[in-house]
């Protein structure tokens, strides 16, 4: 049986508007137009079986979301309204920021706290992580779900960065690509593999990896328009 990964970012949310880094302290959830997009995502993954209907329980998949919480309204709408159904991992979130730069504005964190040696490797702000942090954490959690999903379906309600960061841990894009890649609120990005995704790897048997994976869609959006 194939493993499917549906990766989902969270529906609109408050922080964007209001223009602050919102983190798992000061985050407001999603705006309505957020619970509209959440409702017709689960409606979408419901008619193509990937969600249970009414009654129906034995097929229903592992939810997993960061623990921002927009991402968890977003996961709690897809599991019908029970929070308590959703695996909430820290290794989901978007950039990890200090905890006093939680609710602060993004523009006072770039006039306040820039920094001149950011990169790939670097932080571009004090309190931030840097990409290649990000993008090493969002693997470890997405490689431990895969693991633990084999043979199956799971739904990861995350942000744009773990959409993106899933290109680098699947796909075996470099750190740094040459474009950009547009992750739209509720939006559907989906991997497939045959392979068992549990399946041991070691740098030195100098074999290729184990586990070849599948990009079905990205930034899958037609529920929405």
């Amino acid at each position: 049986m194939p493993t499917r990964l549906i990766l989902v970012r969270h529906g609109d949310s408050h922080h964007k508007a209001d223009g602050v880094h919102g983190g798992p302290r000061t985050c407001r959830g999603l705006t309505d137009l957020g619970r509209s997009q959440a409702v017709a995502l689960k409606d979408r993954l419901t008619a193509a079986g990937v969600l249970p209907g009414p009654g129906e329980r034995s097929q229903e998949p592992a939810i997993y979301s960061s623990i921002i919480p927009r991402a968890i309204e977003t996961a709690a709408v897809l599991a019908g309204g029970a929070e308590e159904n959703v695996v909430q991992d820290c290794g989901l979130c978007t950039y990890h920021m200090a905890d006093w730069a939680d609710g602060m504005s993004w523009e006072q964190i770039r006039r306040d706290h820039r920094r001149t040696d950011g990169g790939l490797f670097h932080p571009f702000e004090d309190g931030n992580e840097a990409w290649a942090d990000l993008v090493l954490r969002v693997s470890k959690a997405l490689t431990s779900i895969a693991a633990a999903t084999s043979g199956g379906t799971a739904v990861v309600v995350t942000h744009a960065e773990g959409v993106a960061a899933s290109l680098v841990v699947f796909g075996s894009l470099p750190l740094f690509r040459e474009f950009d890649v547009l992750v739209s609120p509720a939006s559907i990005t989906e991997w497939v593999t045959d392979d068992d995704p549990a399946a041991p790897w070691h740098p030195g048997t100098r074999v290729a990896l184990p586990v070849r994976w599948t990009l079905a869609r990205l930034n899958d959006a037609a529920h929405l328009t």
